[in-house]
């Protein structure tokens, strides 16, 4: 029987040659999926890889959202809409309304962005906008009528177009030509007690209109719709649009031209929940300990030198960056995996580095040994945010390529890797070449 330390080699010299052929890629991801979430009404969450959170229309608890929420920027679509449920929303966001005091609804073109390196947030005018970092978010404010915007996000190649305050039956030739492609189109299943248009009706003329790979359903301010509201927006498009129950309040947007997007896919209707999904006993306490071991190599390279991190040792082992890269690569790829088996929309993140000493650069040297902690926990959020994907998987169950079988298996398996990493990078503190600082 082979040894722990020689069983975990052979996986991943099996996960190397399984991409050999695949082009080097940095390790952040250009094209990873973005989260929305609904929290009831008409209130979304938008969340990219780079760990910045857009809220629009935020609400109470009332209309679910969760207390503490601590969003990079709020928007705010209607000179009616209170900016932000009492306690609700924590920290100092920003605050963008797409009406102006006089309740013209106005044009706006931002984008929000953190430098590598930098823990500052940064909202610029895009004209104006510069030094980006790799993964900004820019966002539209389209005037939909007097007193109420539309607001259009993109981030990592995903387009969102929030349409909840539309109170036109479709979109005029000016605001078409602003709004340009859309991957993912959300609209309130729900109208306003004055508006005589059927939502039904407006989501179908859109749909045609704008051709989004995603439709999502939501409510009008304050007003979550019911089970039969929401199935009536999917009822009122054609047959060939795929309508998908989900299983929490979080679905998954990838961009067309992700590594292993699937092409010429159906358009998909995501039916959301206002709640987040809850995981099993067996699934959080498999995500806690991996959890756990990737947050201790994360502290313990935050604390390094930068002169320590890209340490080349004398016995030609590996820096201590390459360590966080390989750790943190092989989370994202095997997540990818079961994600995937269950999703198919899911993108296969390629995120590895070579594991040959000689064929090794760093993806991003000029990252700090705090920005590359930061990478471990993006991946670790990334994984957290999508686990939803496996609210049908059984994790004792073998499904899954030879290297783990199945989700406990691949719950170990992280487990022990970051934990045999993590004593890698301790002992070579104890070399005589070690740098002091």
């Amino acid at each position: 029987m082979q040894t722990m330390p020689t069983r975990i080699l052979v996986v991943f010299a099996a996960l190397a040659g399984l991409f050999a052929s695949a082009p080097a890629r940095g390790v952040d991801a250009e094209r990873a999926p973005v989260a929305v979430r609904w929290w009831g009404g008409s209130t979304v969450t938008i969340e990219s890889w780079w760990g910045l959170t857009v809220a629009i229309d935020p609400a109470g608890r009332e209309h679910g959202m969760p207390v503490g929420l601590k969003p990079d920027l709020v928007l705010i679509s209607s000179n009616k809409r209170d900016a932000v449920g009492a306690g609700t929303i924590a920290g100092n966001p920003f605050k963008v309304r797409g009406v102006a005091e006089t309740g013209a609804a106005v044009s706006l073109d931002l984008t929000l962005d953190r430098r590598p390196n930098e823990s500052a947030r940064r909202l610029s005018e895009t004209a104006e906008a510069a030094d980006l970092g790799p993964h900004p978010v820019r966002v539209w404010s389209i005037p939909a009528q007097q007193g109420a915007s539309m607001f259009l996000i993109e981030t990592d190649g995903v387009r969102i177009l929030h349409a909840v305050s539309l109170d036109a039956g479709e979109l005029s030739p000016a605001q078409l030509d602003t709004i340009g492609r859309v991957d993912a189109l959300i609209v309130p299943a729900t109208s306003p007690a004055a508006s005589t248009i059927d939502p039904a009706d407006r989501a179908a003329r859109l749909v045609h209109q704008l051709a989004p790979r995603y439709i999502i359903p939501v409510g009008a301010p304050g007003q979550t719709p019911t089970p039969e509201q929401l199935a009536r927006i999917a009822d009122g498009l054609p047959n060939s649009h795929e309508r998908r129950p989900q299983p929490g309040n979080t679905l998954a947007l990838t961009a067309l031209d992700a590594p292993g997007a699937p092409e010429d896919a159906a358009p998909i209707i995501a039916m959301l929940g206002v709640n987040a999904w809850t995981p099993t006993d067996a699934i959080a306490s498999g995500l806690a300990r991996v959890s756990a071991a990737r947050e201790s190599l994360a502290r313990t390279i935050e604390g390094l030198s930068p002169a320590q991190l890209d340490h080349h040792p004398a016995d030609d082992s590996h820096t201590v960056r390459w360590n966080g890269e390989h750790t943190a690569g092989a989370e994202a790829t095997f997540f990818s995996i079961v994600f995937r088996d269950s999703s198919p929309d899911f993108p296969m993140l390629r995120l590895s580095p070579p594991q040959r000493v000689g064929d090794y650069s760093p993806a991003n040297p000029e990252f700090s040994p705090r920005e590359e902690a930061e990478h471990l926990r993006r991946v670790g959020a990334l994984v957290e945010r999508f686990a939803y994907i496996l609210a049908d998987v059984d994790p004792a169950t073998e499904r899954y390529p030879v290297f783990f079988r199945s989700i406990n298996g691949l719950f170990d398996l992280l487990e022990r890797h970051y934990n045999q990493h993590h004593d890698n990078v301790r002992k070579k503190f104890e070399a005589a070449d070690w740098p002091s600082s």
